[in-house]
């Protein structure tokens, strides 16, 4: 993956790990996305993923769920990469769409997407699809999760309430 996509991803990542996010961390996801994550990304974004902050990729036939464990002493990080095959035939969605949430202390229109794969892996995670009251969203997690959406047939228009 080219740098600038990879230091994205990484910014992505910071804005949801929470307060104080450790360096070493941010670092190795970075130099994670850089040198594991192919180049024909579809989408790429981050969410909370089983309660870990997660760097998702949807390319190279598959979707790429990226995380950092910083060490005990927190001076280094080690990441993992798990891809999962988008199998059009195979994966199973469930959406649930117009819960009420809160981003950066405004209110905002979220979903929560649940994959699933016939191993019995399932990925779920809440998106922002718009800001009230602002011209933001949505987040990069709901332009990974319409990706994968559409990669396995089913295109979801964009919001636009």
């Amino acid at each position: 993956m080219r740098r600038e996509d990879a230091v994205e991803l990484a910014n992505r990542w910071y804005e949801i790990a929470g307060s104080d996010p450790n360096p070493s961390a941010y670092h190795a996801i970075q130099r994670a996305a850089q040198q594991l994550l192919p180049a024909d990304g579809t989408a790429g974004g981050a969410a909370v993923v089983d309660g870990v902050p997660t760097v998702l990729g949807l390319a190279g036939g598959g979707l790429f769920l990226l995380h950092a464990t910083p060490s005990d002493d927190g001076r280094s990080a080690t990441t993992t990469v798990k891809r999962l095959p988008v199998i059009a035939e195979g994966i199973t969605v469930e959406l649930t769409d117009g819960l009420a949430g809160k981003r950066d202390g405004r209110d905002a229109l979220m979903r929560r997407w649940r994959f699933g794969w016939p191993d019995g892996t399932t990925v779920e995670f809440e998106t922002c699809v718009r800001v009230h009251g602002w011209n933001e969203g949505p987040d990069s997690a709901e332009v990974v999760a319409r990706a994968l959406a559409t990669a396995i047939g089913w295109a979801i228009p964009a919001a636009n309430g």
